[in-house]
Formats: C-alpha cells, sequence, structure tokens
C-alpha cells in the first residue's frame, strides 16, 4: 500500500526532483526511496538510465529489484541488448540468473531479440531456449517469424535449435496465433 501511494505522488508531483536527485537516492539506504529513483529514473531519463537501472538489478532488496525489472520492461527493446550479455556462454552465473528472470519482464520487445541470440552462435543456447520458453504464447510471436525463416539456411544445429524452440510450450501455443 505504501508503495502505491508512492508512486501515485510520484507521478502527480510530476517528479519533481532532478535526475541528479533521483541518481543520489539509488544510495539511499531507504528501500522504498530507491524503489521510487528507479522508476523515475526509468521515467524521465529513458534509455540513457538504462546502466542504473540494471543496475538496480543487484539490489539487496527484492522490491527494489522488482521496481527495477518493472522499469526495464517500460524502457522495452533498449533493455534486452544488455541482458542478453548473461546469455554468454562465459557470463557468470548470477547476470545468467538475472537475464532469464528478467528478459521475460520485457513481453515481446525480448522476443526477437531471444530468437536473434538463439541463432548466432554467441549465447548459450540452453539458456536462450529457457527464456524463451518463460516469455510465454503471446510474448513469443514475434519470435516465430525470424526462427521459421532461420530454417532456409544449411546449418544442421541452428535447425535443431530450431525446431526444439518452436515446440516450447510457449511457442506451441503461439503457433496457432500467426
Amino acid at each position: 500500500m505504501r508503495a502505491c501511494l508512492a508512486l501515485t505522488l510520484l507521478l502527480a508531483a510530476g517528479c519533481a526532483r532532478s535526475e541528479a536527485e533521483w541518481l543520489a537516492e539509488l544510495s539511499s539506504p531507504d528501500p522504498f526511496e530507491r524503489v521510487l529513483a528507479v522508476t523515475a529514473l526509468a521515467r524521465t531519463g529513458g534509455t540513457s538510465m538504462l546502466p542504473r537501472v540494471l543496475s538496480a538489478l543487484d539490489d539487496p532488496d527484492a522490491q527494489v529489484r522488482e521496481a527495477a525489472g518493472a522499469a526495464l520492461a517500460r524502457l522495452g527493446p533498449a533493455a534486452a541488448p544488455p541482458l542478453l550479455e548473461g546469455l554468454r556462454p562465459e557470463a557468470s552465473a548470477r547476470d545468467r540468473e538475472r537475464a532469464t528472470s528478467t528478459l521475460p519482464l520485457l513481453g515481446e520487445a525480448a522476443a526477437a531479440p531471444l530468437a536473434d541470440a538463439l541463432l548466432d552462435g554467441q549465447h548459450d543456447t540452453h539458456a536462450v531456449l529457457a527464456t524463451l520458453e518463460r516469455l510465454g504464447p503471446q510474448a513469443a510471436r514475434p519470435a516465430l517469424a525470424p526462427l521459421m525463416a532461420a530454417l532456409a539456411a544449411p546449418d544442421d544445429d541452428a535447425h535443431r535449435y530450431i525446431w526444439r524452440s518452436l515446440f516450447l510450450p510457449a511457442a506451441a501455443a503461439a503457433l496457432p496465433l500467426i
């Protein structure tokens, strides 16, 4: 309830604080202040605040992490590339968990970048497939066209991964939608 009231006040105030003040609030000992800051920075700073919002995913407080995920979802497609870095084979387990739990929050904005990551040979295929599966049928729909088009490529490994992704529960549910 406190968070809802505060966010309402934040919106009503038109984010009266400056960007510098919100950046300072990211270091506040009060998690509530950090939630407000990450929300405001995503609203007012847009993609220029992407690194700060991404860093909030590592906050010790669950509410701040949730606010960061919601802020990234509002930022949309711009949030996908840095999160996809966590799906590379050399990524840490923490970065991989962050990517697989946050990319689905982006919904459709994550679908095409995940399809590209599945096919580029630079990302952990199993992590990409697991993340695609977590998108859900509606959000996964934009990934289907590039995956089906890639079936024309002569790469047998790519074919195997594409077919596997097409038969994930989310993708299988989305097939009737295309």
